[in-house]
């Protein structure tokens, strides 16, 4: 079972059993909703150690534009959201991308989606 952690790492949940087991397949089976939902608590829990990999931490405005830009909004339609000028929006997110040492607002999104920022 597949367990995500930040920053990329992942880790996993194996279930053992003796070779002569007949009835582990059918005992997995049975409980594959429960594995799955121990997976699934096991990433919920997972530490929060990605975010020290962020050189600076996001000014409050900085955040803000990011959840805004993750969830697909323009860059003008922040502007009307935050009551900032669209080029303000276009500063924060060079900031963004700069912070998070990537190429553009996209891979900047997906890391800091990875390290759990939003």
């Amino acid at each position: 079972v597949p367990l995500h952690e930040p920053g990329c790492a992942f880790g996993s949940m194996h279930l053992a059993t003796s070779k002569d087991n007949s009835e582990f397949p059918t005992i997995v089976q049975n409980y594959s909703y429960l594995i799955s939902m121990i997976s699934h608590i096991a990433h919920q829990q997972r530490p929060g150690i990605a975010k020290q990999g962020l050189c600076q931490p996001f000014t409050e405005r900085e955040a803000e534009c990011l959840h805004w830009i993750a969830i697909g909004k323009t860059y003008g339609e922040i502007a009307l959201i935050l009551d900032i000028t669209e080029r303000t929006v276009k500063f924060h997110a060079q900031n963004i991308i700069k912070k998070m040492n990537a190429i553009n607002i996209t891979q900047a999104i997906i890391k800091a989606l990875r390290m759990n920022l939003i």
